[in-house]
């Protein structure tokens, strides 16, 4: 009964996760915008901008005095450092409204519609990452989160070599 209607948000979210434009000359065709590594982490770092922005306010974060930590022996786990209230309803309330146009289109998705959404749309993942990289970080292996981004740079530039190579030569780009 809805049409295109109920198809509008089910296709700007896949925008950036599972199936993009299929317009040639805006994107390589029918790729997203994360690859599919980022794809998680951009559902971890939405489920943690929900929590700070629907969740009680957290309590001031105070790190301990050195003096005051206990050793690796204890098993101590500090908490991450909270994200911003405000700044998590900015990032929550931008994407709904700037994916708006290409959710009202027919013909959703549309890259140029929805260029508004990528200012703040890498912030989401960006959140995910940097969530991993503290919990590893407060667990004393900010080494191996350092070799988990180096990882994620070469894993995807491969996706984007694998996906696009042929974009810059395809006639209908031209």
């Amino acid at each position: 009964p809805f049409g295109w209607r109920g198809r509008g948000p089910a296709a700007a979210w896949g925008l950036s996760s599972w199936r993009g434009v299929g317009i040639p000359r805006h994107t390589v065709p029918y790729r997203p915008v994360f690859d599919p590594i980022l794809v998680v982490f951009s559902a971890w770092g939405l489920i943690r901008l929900i929590v700070a922005a629907l969740g009680p306010p957290p309590p001031p974060y105070k790190p301990l005095p050195d003096f005051l930590r206990p050793g690796s022996d204890l098993r101590f786990s500090p908490r991450l450092p909270p994200l911003s209230k405000l700044a998590s309803l900015l990032v929550l309330i931008w994407i709904p409204v700037m994916l708006l146009p290409t959710i009202l289109a027919e013909d959703s998705p549309h890259f140029l519609r929805a260029v508004g959404v990528l200012p703040v749309a890498f912030i989401v993942p960006a959140v995910g990452l940097e969530t991993l990289a503290q919990w590893l970080a407060v667990r004393g292996r900010r080494v191996l989160s350092y070799g988990l981004g180096f990882a994620m740079l070469i894993v995807g530039g491969a996706w984007r070599v694998r996906v696009s190579r042929h974009y810059a030569i395809d006639p209908a780009t031209a």
